[in-house]
């Protein structure tokens, strides 16, 4: 227990600096605050002074281990104040307008100090290293994901990242954002209404956000799969899944896309599953669930998720403005159609059959030249065009011979 906790403050000290400092440095900082100080971690260092730490008789002598300290110390601090804002964040209670976990989130990473990520060296690691440039995620989202693999290995939690495939960073250069809408967020958004109070620049920006984006989904099959696979190399480099659990997340939502499809569906259902299965697996990692395994749950379809994913996919489609109805997908409607189509037609060919035999009817009871030698008209055979035309000639003759004879009064 006490060499697992003594490699996670080492783990620490590695990612106060850009660049992690000679190992020298690191193993004096690390004697002096386990042994020395007696700080076993670093939220046992938590309110330390540098101050405090000076007066101790074996503080170190080198003034780049003391610098280091002072840095240490300082990254202690920022974390601390983050994590304070965050929670007050969370615990917000006005009515309407409370920050979500998101945005308690984001607070915290913006008063943390930042560590800009190695992205070569982390795709080096998994022998990823001639990755194209365009095929790599944003270095900000990057960063963001390698500081939660940072964090969680300080807190020895499982660590995992949840990324909005739709969004911007993660989108390829060939698949413009507008394709698939604007903003997707499952978090309750702050209203912007009379009743409830703007009480923050911050809160104002989310309620006008939240007021003017439209909201994003993916609408083939296609574009979450080029998102997915620019995904899976920064998160295999940051230790987040590995290329097992991608392969098999992969083809349990391409099942899922088949199945719905097979059954007349548009397939938008394995889109919204794979979001909620990823946020979940972000929840748990945050709560640092014990009973965690990431390459499991993306191996196979969580049954009870999928039953959400139903229940809310209807409403989450219509917020995309993609106005598909559980009972109506685009496969049923055309079908309907059809069906509608072939009744009109039908009825159609009965009511001309009708009006035919009607007229031909009407033709042989008026006598005329020849009318005794026609052969019957059988009454499920209808005429033919020749007889309809020599039909309607007659008929017109006759009535233009009523109307001659009504004229001049006979």
């Amino acid at each position: 227990m006490a060499s697992s906790a003594k490699d996670a403050w080492r783990v620490y000290l590695e990612s106060v600096d850009e660049a992690a400092p000679q190992e020298a440095i690191l193993k004096e900082t690390e004697e002096f605050l386990w042994t020395h100080a007696g700080l076993k971690s670093a939220k046992a260092a938590d309110g330390v002074r540098i101050e405090a730490l000076e007066k101790l008789i074996d503080y170190p002598e080198s003034v780049a281990v003391q610098a280091f300290l002072v840095r240490v110390i300082r990254n202690i601090e920022y974390v601390s104040k983050a994590g304070q804002a965050a929670k007050a964040a969370s615990l917000g209670s006005s009515p309407g307008g409370a920050p979500t976990a998101s945005s308690a989130r984001d607070m915290a990473s913006f008063l943390a100090p930042t560590k800009t990520a190695n992205t070569a060296k982390l795709l080096a690691d998994v022998g990823l290293s001639k990755l194209p440039f365009v095929q790599q995620l944003d270095q900000g989202l990057i960063d963001k994901m390698a500081q939660e693999t940072t964090e969680a290995k300080t807190q020895g939690r499982t660590p995992f990242y949840y990324v909005d495939l739709t969004a911007r960073e993660v989108l390829p250069i060939w698949l413009h954002p507008e394709a698939v809408g604007g903003k997707f967020n499952h978090d309750e958004a702050a209203a912007l209404n009379g009743n409830d109070p703007v009480d923050s620049l911050a809160r104002l920006g989310q309620a006008l956000r939240s007021a003017t984006e439209s909201q994003r989904f993916f609408r083939a099959f296609a574009q979450w799969s080029s998102a997915w696979w620019r995904y899976v190399p920064i998160a295999m480099s940051v230790e987040q899944i590995t290329l097992v659990a991608a392969i098999q997340h992969a083809d349990v939502i391409s099942q899922l896309a088949e199945a719905e499809r097979a059954e007349g569906g548009p397939g938008f259902l394995a889109f919204f599953y794979d979001d909620l299965v990823r946020r979940q697996l972000a929840a748990r990692a945050a709560k640092q669930d014990p009973s965690l395994d990431v390459e499991i749950a993306l191996a196979k379809v969580d049954t009870q998720l999928l039953e959400v994913a139903k229940q809310r996919l209807d409403s989450a489609l219509r917020a995309a403005g993609l106005g598909f109805a559980k009972t109506s997908t685009p496969a049923t409607s055309a079908t309907h159609m059809m069906a509608q189509a072939k009744e009109a037609a039908g009825s159609l060919r009965s009511s001309q059959t009708r009006s035919i035999g009607a007229a031909d009817t009407m033709s042989r009871k008026g006598g005329g030249k020849g009318e005794k030698n026609k052969r019957p008209t059988e009454p499920d055979e209808p005429p033919s065009r020749r007889k309809l035309k020599k039909a309607n000639w007659w008929q017109n003759k006759k009535d233009g011979w009523r109307e001659n004879k009504k004229s001049k009064g006979w």
